[in-house]
Protein backbone atom coordinates (compact mmCIF):
# COMPACT_ATOMS: atom_id res chain seq x y z
CA UNK A 1 0.00 0.00 0.00
CA UNK A 2 1.02 3.25 -0.68
CA UNK A 3 1.39 6.16 1.34
CA UNK A 4 -1.06 8.22 -0.19
CA UNK A 5 -3.57 4.89 0.45
CA UNK A 6 -2.42 4.92 4.07
CA UNK A 7 -3.23 8.17 5.04
CA UNK A 8 -7.09 8.12 3.73
CA UNK A 9 -7.74 4.61 3.45
CA UNK A 10 -10.55 4.12 1.26
CA UNK A 11 -12.88 1.47 3.69
CA UNK A 12 -12.13 3.32 7.10
CA UNK A 13 -15.15 2.12 9.83
CA UNK A 14 -16.14 5.60 9.69
CA UNK A 15 -16.86 6.33 6.76
CA UNK A 16 -20.62 5.73 7.23
CA UNK A 17 -21.68 9.18 8.32
CA UNK A 18 -20.70 10.88 5.07
CA UNK A 19 -24.12 9.79 3.48
CA UNK A 20 -25.92 10.39 6.45
CA UNK A 21 -28.06 13.42 3.82
CA UNK A 22 -28.69 10.03 2.12
CA UNK A 23 -30.06 7.79 4.84
CA UNK A 24 -32.06 6.35 7.24
CA UNK A 25 -31.62 4.36 10.57
CA UNK A 26 -34.03 3.53 12.80
CA UNK A 27 -32.32 3.44 16.71
CA UNK A 28 -33.90 0.07 18.06
CA UNK A 29 -36.48 -2.68 17.01
CA UNK A 30 -39.86 -0.68 15.44
CA UNK A 31 -42.98 -2.93 15.38
CA UNK A 32 -44.19 -3.63 12.07
CA UNK A 33 -47.92 -3.43 13.27
CA UNK A 34 -50.07 -0.84 12.38
CA UNK A 35 -49.09 2.46 14.38
CA UNK A 36 -51.61 3.41 16.81
CA UNK A 37 -50.36 6.55 18.68
CA UNK A 38 -51.69 8.05 21.61
CA UNK A 39 -51.76 12.15 21.41
CA UNK A 40 -49.18 12.59 23.70
CA UNK A 41 -45.71 11.69 22.47
CA UNK A 42 -44.62 8.14 23.62
CA UNK A 43 -41.73 7.01 25.52
CA UNK A 44 -38.59 6.69 24.09
CA UNK A 45 -38.42 2.45 23.45
CA UNK A 46 -35.36 2.46 21.20
CA UNK A 47 -31.84 1.50 22.31
CA UNK A 48 -29.90 3.18 25.30
CA UNK A 49 -28.94 6.22 25.05
CA UNK A 50 -25.82 7.94 25.85
CA UNK A 51 -24.01 11.42 26.52
CA UNK A 52 -20.61 12.54 25.64
CA UNK A 53 -17.86 11.64 28.31
CA UNK A 54 -18.24 15.02 30.32
CA UNK A 55 -13.63 14.88 30.26
CA UNK A 56 -14.42 16.02 26.15
CA UNK A 57 -15.03 19.82 27.19
CA UNK A 58 -11.19 20.99 28.17
CA UNK A 59 -10.79 24.23 29.04
CA UNK A 60 -8.56 24.13 25.75
CA UNK A 61 -10.87 24.81 23.51
CA UNK A 62 -11.72 28.27 24.96
CA UNK A 63 -8.00 29.71 23.99
CA UNK A 64 -8.57 32.19 20.85
CA UNK A 65 -7.46 30.81 17.31
CA UNK A 66 -6.34 33.80 16.34
CA UNK A 67 -2.62 33.91 14.38
CA UNK A 68 -1.41 31.28 11.96
CA UNK A 69 0.13 27.81 13.03
CA UNK A 70 4.10 27.29 12.56
CA UNK A 71 5.69 27.12 9.26
CA UNK A 72 6.92 23.63 9.61
CA UNK A 73 3.35 22.23 10.76
CA UNK A 74 1.83 24.08 7.86
CA UNK A 75 4.51 22.42 5.95
CA UNK A 76 2.94 18.80 7.22
CA UNK A 77 -0.14 20.00 6.91
CA UNK A 78 0.44 20.74 2.84
CA UNK A 79 1.91 17.48 2.35
CA UNK A 80 -0.61 15.55 3.70
CA UNK A 81 -3.67 17.19 1.34
CA UNK A 82 -0.82 16.83 -1.36
CA UNK A 83 -1.78 13.08 -0.30
CA UNK A 84 -5.24 13.66 -0.09
CA UNK A 85 -5.82 15.52 -3.40
CA UNK A 86 -4.10 12.36 -5.04
CA UNK A 87 -7.80 10.53 -4.09
CA UNK A 88 -10.17 13.58 -4.48
CA UNK A 89 -10.91 16.12 -6.88
CA UNK A 90 -10.72 18.94 -4.91
CA UNK A 91 -10.70 19.89 -1.19
CA UNK A 92 -11.23 22.56 1.19
CA UNK A 93 -9.27 21.54 4.54
CA UNK A 94 -8.69 23.71 8.10
CA UNK A 95 -6.89 22.95 11.34
CA UNK A 96 -7.54 25.03 14.17
CA UNK A 97 -5.52 24.78 17.87
CA UNK A 98 -6.28 26.82 20.76
CA UNK A 99 -3.98 29.00 21.75
CA UNK A 100 -1.72 28.34 18.64
CA UNK A 101 -3.48 29.19 15.89
CA UNK A 102 -5.22 28.27 12.11
CA UNK A 103 -3.91 26.50 8.69
CA UNK A 104 -6.72 27.04 5.38
CA UNK A 105 -6.19 25.77 2.11
CA UNK A 106 -8.41 25.51 -0.82
CA UNK A 107 -7.39 23.60 -4.16
CA UNK A 108 -7.04 20.40 -6.20
CA UNK A 109 -9.66 20.55 -9.39
CA UNK A 110 -12.70 22.57 -8.63
CA UNK A 111 -14.44 22.78 -11.94
CA UNK A 112 -15.58 20.59 -14.63
CA UNK A 113 -13.72 22.51 -17.16
CA UNK A 114 -10.11 22.59 -15.05
CA UNK A 115 -10.48 26.84 -15.29
CA UNK A 116 -9.48 28.54 -11.87
CA UNK A 117 -12.47 28.59 -9.80
CA UNK A 118 -13.79 32.40 -8.93
CA UNK A 119 -12.43 33.80 -5.91
CA UNK A 120 -14.25 32.87 -2.70
CA UNK A 121 -16.10 30.16 -4.33
CA UNK A 122 -17.58 27.89 -1.59
CA UNK A 123 -18.52 24.09 -1.50
CA UNK A 124 -21.71 22.53 -0.30
CA UNK A 125 -21.55 21.34 3.15
CA UNK A 126 -24.72 19.21 3.12
CA UNK A 127 -25.58 18.09 6.88
CA UNK A 128 -23.05 20.24 8.98
CA UNK A 129 -25.96 22.57 8.19
CA UNK A 130 -28.13 21.10 10.96
CA UNK A 131 -25.88 22.35 13.74
CA UNK A 132 -26.58 26.27 12.34
CA UNK A 133 -30.25 25.73 12.36
CA UNK A 134 -29.82 23.92 15.91
CA UNK A 135 -27.82 26.68 17.03
CA UNK A 136 -31.08 29.18 15.97
CA UNK A 137 -33.47 26.82 17.78
CA UNK A 138 -31.31 26.94 21.03
CA UNK A 139 -31.12 30.69 20.97
CA UNK A 140 -34.90 31.10 20.18
CA UNK A 141 -35.31 28.88 23.48
CA UNK A 142 -32.43 30.81 25.34
CA UNK A 143 -35.23 34.06 24.24
CA UNK A 144 -38.59 32.33 25.69
CA UNK A 145 -39.47 32.37 21.97
CA UNK A 146 -39.32 28.57 21.49
CA UNK A 147 -39.49 25.85 23.67
CA UNK A 148 -38.43 22.10 23.19
CA UNK A 149 -41.14 20.64 24.62
CA UNK A 150 -43.93 22.98 22.08
CA UNK A 151 -45.99 20.89 19.91
CA UNK A 152 -45.24 21.03 16.66
CA UNK A 153 -49.38 21.23 15.02
CA UNK A 154 -49.57 24.91 15.55
CA UNK A 155 -47.07 25.36 12.45
CA UNK A 156 -48.04 21.90 10.86
CA UNK A 157 -51.65 20.98 11.41
CA UNK A 158 -52.21 18.84 8.47
CA UNK A 159 -49.35 16.58 9.65
CA UNK A 160 -50.47 13.11 10.69
CA UNK A 161 -49.83 12.99 14.98
CA UNK A 162 -48.41 16.52 14.87
CA UNK A 163 -50.09 17.35 18.01
CA UNK A 164 -47.69 14.71 19.53
CA UNK A 165 -44.21 15.64 17.98
CA UNK A 166 -42.28 18.57 19.73
CA UNK A 167 -39.54 20.48 18.84
CA UNK A 168 -36.87 18.32 20.11
CA UNK A 169 -38.14 15.81 18.40
CA UNK A 170 -37.60 17.12 15.61
CA UNK A 171 -34.34 18.09 16.79
CA UNK A 172 -33.04 14.89 17.84
CA UNK A 173 -34.66 13.10 14.94
CA UNK A 174 -37.43 11.14 16.90
CA UNK A 175 -40.26 12.32 15.47
CA UNK A 176 -41.09 9.03 13.43
CA UNK A 177 -41.71 10.84 9.55
CA UNK A 178 -39.46 9.07 6.93
CA UNK A 179 -37.09 11.08 5.73
CA UNK A 180 -38.05 13.09 2.35
CA UNK A 181 -35.39 12.31 0.39
CA UNK A 182 -35.28 8.73 1.27
CA UNK A 183 -38.26 8.03 -0.40
CA UNK A 184 -38.17 6.44 -4.19
CA UNK A 185 -40.60 9.26 -5.77
CA UNK A 186 -39.02 11.96 -4.43
CA UNK A 187 -38.84 14.33 -7.70
CA UNK A 188 -35.89 16.02 -9.34
CA UNK A 189 -36.70 19.41 -9.45
CA UNK A 190 -36.75 21.91 -6.69
CA UNK A 191 -39.32 21.78 -3.79
CA UNK A 192 -40.27 24.13 -1.38
CA UNK A 193 -39.91 23.47 2.26
CA UNK A 194 -43.50 23.09 2.63
CA UNK A 195 -43.36 20.35 -0.55
CA UNK A 196 -40.42 18.10 1.17
CA UNK A 197 -42.79 18.37 4.57
CA UNK A 198 -46.59 17.53 2.53
CA UNK A 199 -44.41 14.94 1.29
CA UNK A 200 -42.97 13.13 3.78
CA UNK A 201 -46.11 13.18 5.60
CA UNK A 202 -48.14 11.68 3.04
CA UNK A 203 -46.32 8.54 4.26
CA UNK A 204 -46.85 6.20 7.24
CA UNK A 205 -45.38 7.18 9.74
CA UNK A 206 -42.06 4.96 10.81
CA UNK A 207 -43.05 5.28 14.38
CA UNK A 208 -45.33 6.45 17.27
CA UNK A 209 -43.49 10.59 18.08
CA UNK A 210 -40.84 10.11 20.64
CA UNK A 211 -40.69 6.12 20.50
CA UNK A 212 -37.44 5.91 18.32
CA UNK A 213 -34.48 7.20 16.66
CA UNK A 214 -34.62 7.58 12.65
CA UNK A 215 -31.98 9.98 11.22
CA UNK A 216 -34.69 11.82 9.14
CA UNK A 217 -34.31 15.39 6.88
CA UNK A 218 -37.89 15.79 7.44
CA UNK A 219 -37.48 16.77 10.89
CA UNK A 220 -35.29 19.54 10.26
CA UNK A 221 -37.15 21.39 6.81
CA UNK A 222 -40.06 21.36 9.64
CA UNK A 223 -37.71 23.35 12.25
CA UNK A 224 -36.68 25.76 9.47
CA UNK A 225 -39.99 26.88 8.63
CA UNK A 226 -41.00 27.33 12.54
CA UNK A 227 -37.71 29.48 13.13
CA UNK A 228 -39.09 31.36 9.57
CA UNK A 229 -42.59 31.99 11.26
CA UNK A 230 -40.87 33.23 14.81
CA UNK A 231 -38.90 34.91 13.20
CA UNK A 232 -40.67 36.57 10.09
CA UNK A 233 -38.00 36.40 7.58
CA UNK A 234 -36.33 33.67 5.17
CA UNK A 235 -34.52 30.83 7.23
CA UNK A 236 -31.36 32.46 5.68
CA UNK A 237 -31.82 35.52 6.52
CA UNK A 238 -32.10 34.81 9.84
CA UNK A 239 -29.27 32.50 9.86
CA UNK A 240 -27.01 35.48 8.48
CA UNK A 241 -28.40 37.76 11.40
CA UNK A 242 -27.91 35.17 14.16
CA UNK A 243 -24.74 33.77 13.21
CA UNK A 244 -22.46 34.10 10.23
CA UNK A 245 -22.40 38.25 10.35
CA UNK A 246 -21.92 38.08 14.05
CA UNK A 247 -19.02 35.83 13.94
CA UNK A 248 -17.79 37.35 10.36
CA UNK A 249 -18.23 34.15 8.55
CA UNK A 250 -17.92 36.20 5.27
CA UNK A 251 -18.25 32.69 3.12
CA UNK A 252 -21.01 30.98 4.48
CA UNK A 253 -24.51 30.92 3.25
CA UNK A 254 -27.81 29.17 3.16
CA UNK A 255 -28.51 28.44 -0.65
CA UNK A 256 -31.95 29.27 -1.13
CA UNK A 257 -33.71 29.77 -4.93
CA UNK A 258 -32.48 32.43 -7.42
CA UNK A 259 -29.20 32.98 -5.58
CA UNK A 260 -25.79 33.86 -6.52
CA UNK A 261 -24.00 31.89 -4.73
CA UNK A 262 -20.48 30.72 -6.49
CA UNK A 263 -19.70 27.35 -5.43
CA UNK A 264 -17.05 24.48 -7.03
CA UNK A 265 -17.92 21.86 -8.94
CA UNK A 266 -18.89 18.43 -7.29
CA UNK A 267 -17.96 15.33 -8.90
CA UNK A 268 -18.86 11.36 -8.84
CA UNK A 269 -16.43 8.74 -10.16
CA UNK A 270 -14.39 12.22 -11.68
CA UNK A 271 -17.76 13.00 -13.65
CA UNK A 272 -19.23 16.44 -12.55
CA UNK A 273 -22.08 16.61 -11.26
CA UNK A 274 -25.57 18.28 -12.27
CA UNK A 275 -27.97 19.65 -9.57
CA UNK A 276 -30.84 20.98 -11.12
CA UNK A 277 -32.43 23.02 -7.73
CA UNK A 278 -29.05 24.61 -7.24
CA UNK A 279 -28.43 23.10 -3.88
CA UNK A 280 -31.87 24.98 -2.82
CA UNK A 281 -34.26 22.09 -2.01
CA UNK A 282 -32.21 20.84 1.06
CA UNK A 283 -32.62 23.89 2.92
CA UNK A 284 -32.31 23.30 6.94
CA UNK A 285 -31.28 19.95 6.24
CA UNK A 286 -28.39 20.62 3.84
CA UNK A 287 -28.13 23.53 2.37
CA UNK A 288 -25.48 25.10 3.37
CA UNK A 289 -22.66 26.35 1.65
CA UNK A 290 -19.13 27.33 3.03
CA UNK A 291 -15.09 26.87 3.45
CA UNK A 292 -13.40 24.87 5.33
CA UNK A 293 -12.10 27.99 7.49
CA UNK A 294 -15.35 29.41 8.70
CA UNK A 295 -16.41 26.10 9.38
CA UNK A 296 -13.48 25.60 12.14
CA UNK A 297 -14.43 28.93 13.10
CA UNK A 298 -18.10 28.34 13.91
CA UNK A 299 -17.64 25.45 15.84
CA UNK A 300 -14.91 26.45 17.81
CA UNK A 301 -16.97 29.37 18.64
CA UNK A 302 -19.99 26.97 19.15
CA UNK A 303 -18.28 24.92 21.78
CA UNK A 304 -17.07 27.96 23.50
CA UNK A 305 -20.48 29.50 24.23
CA UNK A 306 -19.85 31.99 21.58
CA UNK A 307 -23.36 31.11 19.95
CA UNK A 308 -25.45 29.99 22.53
CA UNK A 309 -24.48 28.69 26.09
CA UNK A 310 -21.95 25.92 26.80
CA UNK A 311 -24.58 24.46 29.24
CA UNK A 312 -26.81 24.35 26.26
CA UNK A 313 -24.36 23.03 23.89
CA UNK A 314 -23.76 19.76 26.50
CA UNK A 315 -26.90 19.12 26.85
CA UNK A 316 -26.95 18.72 22.75
CA UNK A 317 -24.94 15.67 23.62
CA UNK A 318 -26.89 14.26 25.79
CA UNK A 319 -29.37 11.75 25.32
CA UNK A 320 -27.48 10.17 21.75
CA UNK A 321 -28.48 7.91 19.89
CA UNK A 322 -26.72 5.33 18.34
CA UNK A 323 -26.03 6.58 14.29
CA UNK A 324 -24.01 3.61 12.80
CA UNK A 325 -23.75 -0.12 13.03
CA UNK A 326 -20.77 -0.45 14.54
CA UNK A 327 -21.55 1.72 17.55
CA UNK A 328 -18.75 4.29 16.40
CA UNK A 329 -21.22 7.66 16.17
CA UNK A 330 -24.08 8.70 17.94
CA UNK A 331 -26.77 11.68 17.32
CA UNK A 332 -28.10 14.49 19.90
CA UNK A 333 -29.78 17.11 19.43
CA UNK A 334 -28.47 18.38 15.75
CA UNK A 335 -24.44 17.07 16.68
CA UNK A 336 -23.00 14.04 16.29
CA UNK A 337 -20.76 11.89 18.83
CA UNK A 338 -18.20 10.13 17.54
CA UNK A 339 -16.09 7.14 19.56
CA UNK A 340 -14.10 5.33 17.04
CA UNK A 341 -11.31 3.42 19.32
CA UNK A 342 -7.78 1.77 17.79
CA UNK A 343 -6.87 2.98 14.46
CA UNK A 344 -9.11 5.97 14.18
CA UNK A 345 -9.27 9.45 15.43
CA UNK A 346 -10.34 8.64 19.24
CA UNK A 347 -13.69 10.98 20.73
CA UNK A 348 -15.00 13.55 19.02
CA UNK A 349 -17.80 16.43 18.98
CA UNK A 350 -18.59 17.40 15.06
CA UNK A 351 -21.10 16.65 12.24
CA UNK A 352 -20.81 15.06 9.06
CA UNK A 353 -22.63 15.21 5.70
CA UNK A 354 -22.69 14.22 2.07
CA UNK A 355 -24.73 15.57 -0.55
CA UNK A 356 -24.79 14.62 -4.45
CA UNK A 357 -20.88 15.65 -5.66
CA UNK A 358 -19.63 16.50 -2.34
CA UNK A 359 -18.94 15.40 1.45
CA UNK A 360 -17.85 17.12 4.75
CA UNK A 361 -17.25 17.10 8.11
CA UNK A 362 -16.27 19.72 10.84
CA UNK A 363 -15.04 18.48 14.31
CA UNK A 364 -13.40 18.94 17.58
CA UNK A 365 -10.65 16.48 19.23
CA UNK A 366 -10.38 17.44 22.56
CA UNK A 367 -7.26 14.29 22.94
CA UNK A 368 -5.61 16.32 20.22
CA UNK A 369 -6.83 19.61 21.65
CA UNK A 370 -7.63 20.51 17.81
CA UNK A 371 -10.31 21.79 14.94
CA UNK A 372 -10.71 19.97 11.66
CA UNK A 373 -13.38 20.52 8.88
CA UNK A 374 -12.33 18.98 5.83
CA UNK A 375 -15.24 19.23 2.45
CA UNK A 376 -14.58 17.31 -0.64
CA UNK A 377 -16.12 18.30 -4.25
CA UNK A 378 -16.15 14.11 -4.43
CA UNK A 379 -18.92 12.18 -3.62
CA UNK A 380 -17.29 9.20 -3.64
CA UNK A 381 -14.58 9.77 -1.07
CA UNK A 382 -15.93 10.66 2.57
CA UNK A 383 -14.41 13.79 4.38
CA UNK A 384 -13.88 11.90 7.04
CA UNK A 385 -10.99 9.95 5.37
CA UNK A 386 -9.17 13.44 4.80
CA UNK A 387 -9.64 14.37 8.86
CA UNK A 388 -7.79 10.81 9.41
CA UNK A 389 -5.58 11.82 7.30
CA UNK A 390 -4.47 15.22 8.30
CA UNK A 391 -5.07 13.92 12.40
CA UNK A 392 -1.86 11.47 11.29
CA UNK A 393 0.13 13.77 10.21
CA UNK A 394 -0.19 16.20 13.20
CA UNK A 395 -0.05 13.49 15.25
CA UNK A 396 3.42 12.34 13.17
CA UNK A 397 4.53 15.60 13.55
CA UNK A 398 4.27 16.69 17.17
CA UNK A 399 5.94 13.25 18.01
CA UNK A 400 9.08 14.00 15.55
CA UNK A 401 8.72 17.16 17.24
CA UNK A 402 8.74 16.18 20.67
CA UNK A 403 11.90 13.29 19.94
CA UNK A 404 13.72 16.39 18.85
CA UNK A 405 13.37 18.15 22.19
CA UNK A 406 14.80 15.25 23.89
Amino acid sequence: MDEACARIPKTPTFLLSALLAVSLMISGSVPAAAIDCERDPADYQGETRRAAPSDMWRDARLLPIDGELPEPLQGALNDSMDRILTKVSGASIAVAIPGEGQWFSQRGRLTADRQQAPEGALFQAASVTKPFVAAVAYQLVAENKLSLQQRVDRWFPSVPLSSAMTIEQLLYHTHGLVSFNALPDFPDRYQTPSQLVALAASKPLLFCPGAYFAYSNTGYAMLGQVIEQLEGKPLHQVIADRITDPMRLEHTVLRHRGDQVSIVDGFQSGQPVTVKDGYATPYAAGGLASNAADLVRFWHGYLSGKVVSVEAVKTQFNNLARLDQHGQQFYGGGVQYYDIPGDGPGRMLGHSGGIHGFTSVVAYIPGDNLFIAVLFNDQNVAAEAGLWGLLRAIRDYRAATKADQH
